[in-house]
Order: structure tokens, then sequence, then C-alpha cells
């Protein structure tokens, strides 16, 4: 069920002069021209080309539906219209002609709404300087396209609505060392970066010389995504002697590796690969409150905004300074002395103005 901000967020008018698109509030019937209008949408939307990919997926995916119900390419005669119309409208390479075009979509016949799957170059937007620029996850790329190439069933990289996210990865961590309360630092931490904690516990072994992340049948992706918190963590399926339920099993070394060197040390920060001035006032005050460890909905009620708009200033404050998650957003705001140990999150640099 929509929020009550969701729902006003949805009603209000929308106008984009460089894309061209003037919607007014309230649910409307678009023309084609302003159909195109939504589609081509970048400047006003905080996800930028990634929300302009899945417009365009969607607009896709609304004609191949129309197209279908109306049977069209069960019809000879439509097919050779449409295919006359494509041909007319849409570049094609110089091999592909009217007579190719129409054998491929005779082949469709019992092609369905069901079929139709998009994706997008696994990556992710970092900013460097003013300009955006879309960096790929290597392995998911090579895994993506490697599929497509050998036609073997896709793995589930790049659907757009279905990214595998910190939310996915229902985390155990076990205390594996001697080091009382590092289950409990290990889930704050994790909490902290989006990943909800089902249980913490004791490993059954103190011997743990470095974090090992294990995985439940089938969940090998969020496991290695969950490693990427504690660096070069070892990834390995569940030992038949551990049980544990979720996803995910942690047993953190030293969870603590996260903070410690720049908190409490009385070290002077590390300057930070892009300078916090990037952010806006509210996105200083938003990523101040996330390293402390509030949640959206904590951080909402904070600054008496609704949880919708926490998200997107933490998705603008992420693609602005090229951070991957809410983890590496809490070590960026220790490093860049936004925050430091034993302060109160005010969102104002202590050496500063905000």
């Amino acid at each position: 069920m929509p929020t009550k901000d969701q729902i006003n967020e949805a009603l209000r008018a929308v106008i984009d002069p460089d894309s061209g698109l003037d919607v007014p509030a309230g649910c409307v019937s678009l023309s084609g021209e302003q159909a195109l209008a939504f589609v081509r949408v970048r400047n006003i939307d905080p996800s930028a080309d990634y929300g302009r990919i899945a417009r365009q997926q969607f607009f896709v995916q609304l004609v191949m539906n129309k197209l279908l119900s109306a049977g069209t390419l069960l019809n000879p005669v439509k097919v050779v219209q449409l295919v006359g119309i494509g041909a007319g409208n849409v570049k094609t390479d110089s091999g592909l002609g009217t007579a190719t075009m129409e054998k491929l979509a005779l082949q469709l016949r019992s092609f369905g709404p069901n079929d139709l799957d998009f994706r997008v170059v696994p990556s992710r937007a970092q900013y460097v300087g003013d300009a955006s620029y879309a960096v790929s996850y290597a392995g998911q790329s090579v895994a993506l396209f490697d599929a497509i190439k050998n036609g073997t069933p896709l793995p589930d990289y790049g659907r757009q609505g279905t990214a595998l996210t910190p939310s996915n990865v229902q985390t155990t961590v076990l205390n594996g060392t001697a080091t009382p309360g590092l289950a409990t630092q290990a889930e704050a931490d994790l909490k902290a970066a989006g990943y909800p904690v089902v249980a913490t516990g004791n490993a059954g072994s103190t011997s743990y010389a470095a974090t090992v992340v294990y995985y439940n049948p089938g969940s090998l992706d969020k496991a290695s995504l969950l490693a990427q918190v504690y660096g070069r963590a070892t990834v390995a399926p569940l030992p038949p002697q551990i049980q544990a339920s979720g996803d995910a099993v942690v047993a953190p070394s030293v969870t603590r590796r996260l903070l410690e060197r720049f908190v409490g040390t009385g070290e002077p920060p590390l300057a930070p690969a892009v300078a916090v001035d990037v952010l806006t006032d509210r996105e200083r005050e938003v990523l101040a409150l996330l390293a402390r460890g509030l949640s959206n909905a904590e951080i909402a009620a904070a600054i008496y905004v609704g949880e919708g708009t926490v998200k997107t200033h933490v998705s603008r404050v992420l693609a602005k300074l090229g951070l991957r998650d809410r983890v590496q957003a809490v070590v960026y705001a220790y490093e860049s002395g936004l925050v430091h140990a034993g302060a109160r999150s005010t969102g104002k640099r202590p050496d500063g103005p905000s």
C-alpha cells in the first residue's frame, strides 16, 4: 500500500523543459509526443540515465503488450504493415532488410508479454568532478554477456527493478573470535549498511583468523555482495556443522576494521577522492545521520520529511560521491571529517561551514 508521501508525489504536476514533458497533476493519458518526452526525461530524475533506461524499457513493454494483445503477430497482413512502418522510422543495419524483418516477426507469433526480458549492463553511477559515469560491475557484466553469447540461461544480473541490494540479503552473524560483543557490533554495522540481520550468536570456534561469509544453497550471489563489506572476505558454502537461517552467515574476525582506523584513534581523517562540498546542505545532513546508524524512517522523522524523500537524498549522495552502498557512505562520512566519534550529527564539518 503506497504511503501518503508516495501518493502526493505521484499526483503532482511534472514539467521538464529539457525533454518537453508537461504533465498535469493526477492520472492522465499521454499523447504520442508526451509519451516520448516521458521516456526521454533525465535531468529531473535523481536516477538520471538509469531512470531513463527503465522508462525506455517500460515504454517498449507497453507497445509490445498492445501489439500482442491485438493479435498483430498472428495476422500476416498486419505484420507486413507493421514492418513497413518500422522500416520507415527506425534505422537498421544494412543487412537487415524488410523481408528479413517480416520473417523474424512471423517467427515470433508465439511470443508473449511474459517472454520479454529487459536488461541493463550491471553498473553503478559515479560522479567524477561534475561528470557522471556508469561504472560497470565487471564480474556480473562478463557473466551476463557470456550467457547471451553462449545461449545459456541468463544470470539474475542487470534486470531493472530486481537488482541485488543489501536489503535482499537475510544475514546471520556468528562471532568466530574470543572478542566479546563482536557479533553485536557486526550486527549494528550491517544494519547501518542496509543488511537485515535475522540472528546473532557464536560460531562454535574462536579460531577464525579472517572474516568468512558462508552461504546457504542458491545464495552465492548474495554472500558475494555481503563479502564486499569486509574487503577480501572468504566466501564459502555453509558447512553442515553450522546451523543458521538466512541467505548468508558472516563470521567476522575484526568487524571493527570498518571504522577503527579513523574512529577514536585521534588520527586525522584521510582526504576522500570527492570533496563533501559537492553535496547540498540537506544531503550532508542526511549523510551525517546515516553515518550515525539511523534508518531511512528515523532520518525522515529527524528532518521532518517523507521516507521517500530520504531515499532520494541517499541515492544522490551515493551517486555524487561515487560510493557503492551505505557502508562506504559511513566510512566516507568519518574520513571526510563530516562526523567524528563522540560528536552529535549536525551535518556540518568540524572545521568549516555547512
